[in-house]
Parts: structure tokens; C-alpha cells; sequence
């Protein structure tokens, strides 16, 4: 994926890994609005999955005095993206007769 890029840990981090750039990134992909608190719940939940990690920066003039949180994916993450995948293949697999009429 062009906006991906491998770091020297195990873990896959997108080039700007924060929440309002995820959100605007689902945006692009999907063409439906992600809303900006259902990013950051779900960045929560995931977390808590350990599926990512997150860390704050430290806070910037620019940014009004706030910290900005950024998030990459554990091995764990990558896991589960790699299961989420194939349940998906072989569904569309199930519906590619369908679909292809």
C-alpha cells in the first residue's frame, strides 16, 4: 500500500499514524464520513485488543500546547488483519457466482 511504510520494529505504521489521519485516510478509502469520536473509540478498543499501540508526542506550538497520540500495529494486529483478510476472500469467494452474473 502506497501509504504504508515497514519500520525497523515489528511494526507496520502509516505515514501519518494519528487519529484525525486515520480518520481522513477511512474517509478517502470508503467515501463515507468517519466520524472523528468513532476513530478514537475504535482506536481505544483496539488498543485495549492489544492490536496497536499508541504513544503521545510531546505537545507543539503549532498544536495550541496539545500532544498529539499516534498508533502503529502490533504482531498481534498484523494477525488479525491477516485472519480479517481470509474471512473475507473466501466470503467473496461464497458470493463471486452471485455477484458475477
Amino acid at each position: 500500500m502506497d501509504d504504508l511504510r515497514q519500520s525497523t520494529s515489528p511494526t507496520v505504521k502509516l505515514r501519518n499514524p494519528f487519529a484525525a489521519a486515520l480518520s481522513d485516510n477511512g474517509e478517502d478509502r470508503s467515501g463515507r464520513t468517519v466520524a472523528r469520536g468513532a476513530a478514537y473509540i475504535t482506536l481505544d478498543r483496539l488498543v485495549k485488543k492489544g492490536c496497536l499501540t499508541s504513544r503521545m508526542a510531546d505537545a507543539s506550538e503549532e498544536r495550541g500546547g496539545r500532544a498529539r497520540r499516534y498508533f502503529a500495529v502490533t504482531e498481534s494486529g498484523r494477525g488479525a488483519l491477516r485472519e480479517a483478510k481470509e474471512a473475507l476472500v473466501q466470503a467473496w469467494q461464497g458470493l463471486k457466482g452471485v455477484v458475477e452474473r
